[in-house]
């Protein structure tokens, strides 16, 4: 249900495919939205999450939260702040030598809702910039991995 629910949303996010050439094996431009999706949403689900934990003022007691607190209610704009991908474009993909791991280029825009952010970053965020990641064969499908 997750899986057919996930593929559903990304139905509305901008995909281009830039590669020039695809080896055997290799992620296609939604494989590597479907996991770097999965990761966004983690993020935006612990987002919304600490946001509601601010709210409901349980960071008396706990300084690191309070922090976190003061950049989640000052960047607000009184609504709860989420992220979600507005687009996606696949570079191209590189073997990382076992035929289930890629090294891939891409670049994904974001759009972060319940936020006052200044014009200038919100039209990076939305635009994004070009990065690269590990993607991961698993039996469940890609996997994202940052390169560390």
């Amino acid at each position: 249900m997750r899986e057919a629910r996930a593929r559903l949303e990304v139905t509305s996010i901008e995909l281009t495919d830039m590669s020039a050439s695809s080896a055997p094996g290799e992620p296609s431009a939604k494989d590597m939205l479907l996991a770097f999706k999965e990761r966004i949403d983690q993020v935006d689900t612990n987002l919304r999450s600490t946001y509601g934990r601010c709210h409901a003022r349980q960071f008396r007691n706990d300084p690191l939260l309070a922090m976190q607190c003061l950049v989640i209610l000052g960047a607000s704009d009184g609504r709860s702040p989420g992220v979600q991908i507005s687009r996606f474009e696949k570079i191209g993909c590189v073997d990382a030598g076992n035929g289930s791991e890629f090294r891939c280029h891409y670049s994904a825009g974001l759009k972060i809702s319940g936020t006052m952010m200044p014009g200038v970053l919100d039209e990076a965020i939305t635009r994004g910039e070009q990065t690269q990641a590990r993607f991961i064969r698993t039996t469940g499908g890609w996997r994202y991995a940052q390169i560390e």
